[in-house]
């Protein structure tokens, strides 16, 4: 499948994608306000400028952040 048929499929590359907020959001359960201030505190991975007025989250960042907050197996 090339680059351009899996993104029309809306599926992902195999190297990850930049989430836009609105996606951070769903995927965390986090409000926009607490994203940034996490940012802020050096708690959450930093956006990235993808143009003058975009900015987005690496998957892969998101994806690794989520699982250090699960912590190991069986703790609870």
């Amino acid at each position: 499948m090339t680059a351009a048929s899996a993104k029309a499929r809306g599926v992902p590359s195999e190297r990850g994608r930049f989430l836009r907020i609105d996606d951070v959001i769903a995927t965390t359960a986090l409000s926009r306000r607490t994203i940034y201030r996490m940012i802020r505190e050096g708690e959450f991975p930093a956006q990235h400028r993808l143009s003058k007025r975009a900015v987005g989250w690496w998957q892969g960042a998101i994806d690794d952040w989520l699982q250090s907050r699960l912590g190991p197996p069986g703790a609870a």
